[in-house]
């Protein structure tokens, strides 16, 4: 574990069968702050390294899913999404 938060892409695909979106999300939603910012991709505010999210994520996935996880600096990314994640990823750069 980090000891200062850093942010985080986690984006996914999950394939038949099983497909738990509900459940990836309950897992992703455990980090310290999050912002769904596209349908399977999200934005983690946490002290977790990579691959500790992969690992509170990996019993939601099936063998067949995907996931891609890396840092991220906010500061010097460029978006076009909806104002309610602007307002967030604004408020936490």
């Amino acid at each position: 574990m980090n000891t200062t938060p850093s942010f985080y892409i986690i984006a996914y695909d999950l394939h038949q069968p099983g497909q738990n979106y509900k459940l990836v999300e309950e897992k992703i939603n455990q980090l310290e702050e999050t912002c769904k910012i596209l349908n399977t991709t999200w934005i983690a505010k946490t002290k977790q390294t990579a691959r500790e999210i992969y690992d509170l994520v990996k019993p939601a996935l099936d063998r067949n899913d995907r996931i891609f996880i890396a840092p991220i600096n906010l500061a010097t990314s460029w978006w076009y999404l909806n104002s309610d994640i602007s307002t967030w990823i604004n408020a936490h750069k």
